[in-house]
């Protein structure tokens, strides 16, 4: 699998052909269209991008000049059918597969500001919900009703009982012509069907969607009541031989872009989740976005529309950096920390972009075909983080993703990674979402004074009577209690109030 290269010169059968070039050509874009003879690539246009809320007429324009660049650089190359991946409506991006002299002319094209090599990327691999306090949220009603993730990933069954109907949109772009349809692009229902060529990766999407919003019976997901919006993005390659599943970069970004021109105008998305990455690691936010325009552009775009993008930090056991997308700095960077413990997990990437740790060891979730299994990584840390983005959408709906990240940040655990020293925060969901929206029943209060304080997140019985959330007097008591009278509902807010701050200083 190739890795990420740094520019560097030209080898020369290439370099004289572009000494005019307007941009730099990546030295593994040259070195691979001199070796092949032809290289996927994609180009950032000189197009406006998202960045602000728009108008609908505002949007057609910025349609309309990203089109425009696109027509605009494909009508330089001979061959503009031959060489055109994908276009992208809402992203300034055109992907290609071109030969030595049309990469040449890219460069040359005043309508491209840069080149970046289309990378295949690879899914990182991972009782989680109780230890971050989604059963106390779920309890409480905040269960991420009326919020929407999505799930950019091998694709989801959409028929497993642990989603109960919940995947409500599907779509797939797919380069090695895998999607359900056998071509590139599919959407509608069944087109977000798991891939079947790998069967140590097909898995993955069902698993990390079911993490993120998967419920049934004996055992949910972080936002259980979500709707989950599925995006298949794996391509077949070979691995030594033998049929894996990669994600190419042209892919997941045309997933971003029908997010952003598409589906968040259908659906109140919360979180895009990215359980997969580069093999190369960034020790810095700066010179990851320098590296990864075309990603910085996506994301940047998706945060303008209130939607946050989570991503695997990665599972090479670096101490040093983390993969991208995860590195990105308007990206959500999640770390794995173990299951079972406040610990960082010794497979997880740490370094300065790490957002948030999360549970990322023996997560057990949905599989195809209705089953259910245990796995490790930081694929299975990052939807938790997703699934407490669509909680706290449905607590604050306001709220934009720089205020829900800092919710999620100030409330966390910290958690210390003993090989470095980094200090990040461990998702505590439900204190995360008791600081957006407090309620009666999720406030550790007894605010009917019946002697019984309500679902508080820190151990204690929650009280029978108290059963919406929104209802500030719970309800009323039972004629024949003899629980405490009015008069001491003073004491009672005080200690838990006092409570509160205990628990929160402890990470609780």
């Amino acid at each position: 699998m190739r890795g990420f290269a740094s520019l560097f010169s030209l080898p020369l059968a290439v370099a004289a052909g572009v000494a005019s070039a307007a941009v730099p050509i990546p030295a593994e874009l040259a070195e691979e269209a001199e070796r092949d003879g032809r290289v996927r690539v994609i180009a950032r246009l000189a197009a406006p991008a998202l960045a602000a809320p728009e108008t609908p007429g505002r949007r057609a324009e910025r349609r309309a000049a990203i089109a425009g660049a696109a027509d605009a650089v494909l009508a330089r190359l001979a061959d503009p059918d031959a060489v055109e991946l994908r276009r992208y409506a809402a992203l300034p991006l055109l992907a290609l597969e071109v030969t030595p002299s049309e990469l040449a002319a890219l460069a040359a094209a005043a309508e491209v500001v840069a080149l970046e090599p289309d990378r295949a990327l690879l899914p990182m691999l991972a009782e989680s919900t109780p230890r971050v306090g989604a059963d106390v949220t779920a309890s409480a009603g905040w269960d991420g009703s009326g919020s929407a993730v999505v799930i950019v990933d091998s694709g989801v069954d959409a028929s497993h009982p642990f989603f109960g109907g919940r995947v409500a949109d599907e779509a797939c772009f797919s380069f090695g012509r895998d999607c359900p349809n056998g071509s590139r692009t599919q959407l509608g229902p069944g087109s977000a069907a798991p891939c079947t060529f790998d069967a140590s990766l097909c898995w993955h999407g069902t698993h990390v969607a079911g993490i993120a919003a998967g419920a049934n019976a004996t055992m949910h997901g972080v936002a259980p009541a979500a709707s989950i919006l599925a995006i298949q993005v794996g391509s077949e390659s070979s691995c030594s031989g033998v049929p894996c599943l990669v994600i190419y970069d042209s892919d997941w970004l045309a997933a971003l872009d029908y997010v952003a021109d598409t589906l968040s105008l259908a659906w109140n998305v919360a979180a895009v989740n990215l359980s997969f990455g580069s093999t190369a690691t960034w020790s810095s936010e700066a010179s990851c976005d320098a590296s990864n325009g075309s990603y910085k552009v996506a994301i940047d775009a998706l945060r303008t529309l209130g939607i946050a993008t989570v991503a695997a930090a990665g599972n090479g056991s670096v101490t040093s950096g983390i993969t991208a997308p995860a590195c990105v700095s308007s990206a959500i960077g999640v770390g794995a920390s173990s299951g079972d413990g406040d610990w960082v997990a010794n497979l997880s990437n740490s370094g300065p972009p790490v957002d948030l740790w999360a549970p990322g060891t023996n997560i057990r979730s949905s599989a195809p075909g209705g089953t259910y299994i245990s796995r490790n990584g930081t694929s299975m840390a990052t939807p938790h983080v997703t699934g407490a983005f669509a909680l706290l959408r449905q607590a604050d709906p306001a709220a934009d993703v720089a205020t829900a990240k800092l919710a999620l940040e100030s409330t966390g655990l910290p958690i210390t990674d003993t090989r470095n020293g980094l200090v990040r925060p461990r998702l505590q969901a439900d204190d995360a979402v008791r600081s957006r929206a407090p309620a009666a029943c999720f406030d550790g209060l007894d605010n009917d004074a019946d002697g019984r304080v309500d679902v508080d997140g820190d151990g204690g019985t929650p009280d029978p009577d108290c059963t919406d959330g929104f209802d500030v007097s719970e309800n009323a008591p039972p004629a024949t209690s003899c629980g405490l009278g009015p008069e001491l509902a003073p004491l009672l807010i005080g200690l838990g109030a006092l409570r509160r701050g205990r628990g929160n200083r402890r990470g609780a």
